[in-house]
């Protein structure tokens, strides 16, 4: 009955059945291997057993094998000894991305481990061993060129760890894999800018008429954020404007969090969607754009194809939002992201929520790139090196998402290497 139930947890994920072995498991490649949360007692019933875990490794990896544990939640731990203390913790907040600076240290962690013994593995685990631990391996084979493109690397563990090749399947996650690609093709260089919302415009969404809307902007050190004015959702109204009062945008630099909210007529608040983004990709992939006399707008002609869709615009009445001049030195930058690039949203296959052409357009300022004052235009112009990536600390940040499960809750039908791991 148990192995009936463990199959029904594990949905779609590929399970390692040999040698008398039934686990949530998955050999990536012949050195890496991604598996569900080793678990003790009633939970051990549908998941991972510690104690088959650990006889799987000391039977075919005895003294070769290094952890790599990436849950934040309060409940996600264990007795490492039972592991020969041989755990590395590397926590991030369930549904989301890890920040972007704390991915290399990982991966130079495992890059050093399995370079120290051809027979070492390195084994990755989140609770349930598919989102979080996707987005890691994936950043692990980019790290160390066994892929070279971002999306190669998806496919590849989708392929690997799943039978229906949807390893990482929420939109931030999956971003976050292309930021990653493109600073080791880049060698790290990582200069993030600060920037401000200055507004947000979007299709009104389906489910929120005689409501209000409004969007909030986060980060890890600045978790309350700052919100938007509100809109009212009326019947027949196609966009929404979301100004932002330019005393509350407070700027903000590194990862940050978009999300949109809405309150109904019994003062009701839940999320639509959201989306983490990193300032240097703001800018780096961004639109520049020039406000003329007119409503036109102008836009560099920067092609990504590995980054959130990002698009040309015109204002049309966004030029009642655009009251106040920016700050000396900011440089408006234009993002547009689609339904399909928006956490949460990406799952309304059936568009009941928002419509299956729904964009928000993110309208931001960015300022300097760092906290010595230098302009973010300045830095890039006069040929300044940018800053490297150093560790941040892991994230313990958590999502309330819990009708969002990355894992076991997700709708399925949503939307030439190194040598270190041969």
């Amino acid at each position: 009955m148990s192995k009936g139930i463990r199959n029904l947890v594990s949905k779609r994920k590929r399970r390692f059945k040999e040698d008398g072995f039934d686990l949530d498991l998955s050999y990536i490649t012949d050195r890496l291997i991604a598996m569900g949360f080793p678990a003790q007692k009633l939970e051990g019933v549908y998941r991972n057993h510690i104690d088959e875990v650990s006889r799987f490794l000391e039977d075919r990896h005895k003294d070769h094998y290094r952890i790599y544990n990436l849950c934040s939640e309060k409940n996600r731990s264990y007795d490492e000894a039972r592991f020969h203390n041989r755990v590395r913790n590397f926590p991030f907040a369930d549904h989301n991305p890890p920040p972007l600076i704390d991915i290399e240290p990982l991966c130079k962690d495992m890059e050093d481990w399995l370079t120290e013994d051809p027979k070492n593995v390195a084994v990755v685990h989140c609770k349930a061993g598919k989102g979080r631990t996707g987005v890691m391996i994936c950043c692990y084979l980019l790290h160390c060129r066994l892929k070279l493109l971002a999306q190669e690397a998806l496919d590849f563990y989708g392929d690997k760890r799943t039978f229906d090749r949807k390893g990482v399947t929420i939109p931030s996650q999956r971003r976050y894999v292309h930021y990653y690609g493109r600073l080791v093709s880049s060698n790290f260089n990582y200069a993030p800018p600060y920037v401000r919302l200055r507004e947000a415009k979007m299709n009104a969404p389906l489910s929120s008429v005689n409501s209000e809307v409004y969007v909030v902007v986060s980060s890890h050190v600045n978790k309350k954020g700052y919100s938007s004015q509100t809109c009212d959702v009326k019947k027949g109204k196609e966009w929404i404007y979301l100004p932002v009062k330019d005393e509350d945008a407070r700027p903000m630099s590194g990862d940050i969090k978009i999300e949109l909210k809405r309150t109904n007529f019994v003062r009701r608040t839940e999320k639509l969607f959201s989306a983490w983004l990193n300032t240097h990709f703001i800018f780096e992939e961004g639109k520049k754009v020039k406000v003329t006399n007119g409503c036109d707008i102008t836009a560099s002609d920067q092609n990504n194809h590995n980054t959130p869709n990002i698009r040309q615009s015109t204002c049309g009445s966004m030029r009642e939002s655009w009251e106040l001049e920016a700050r000396a030195g900011e440089q408006e930058v234009q993002v547009i992201l689609t339904k399909s690039e928006l956490d949460k949203a990406n799952k309304d296959t059936h568009h009941k929520l928002l419509p299956e052409d729904f964009r928000i357009e993110l309208w931001w300022l960015v300022s300097y790139v760092n906290k010595g004052g230098s302009n973010a235009l300045e830095s890039r112009e006069s040929g300044s090196t940018p800053s490297t990536i150093t560790p941040s600390g892991s994230s313990s940040d958590e999502d309330d998402d819990d009708d969002d499960e990355e894992e076991e809750g997700s709708d399925w039908d949503s939307a030439e290497g190194s040598e270190v791991l041969l």
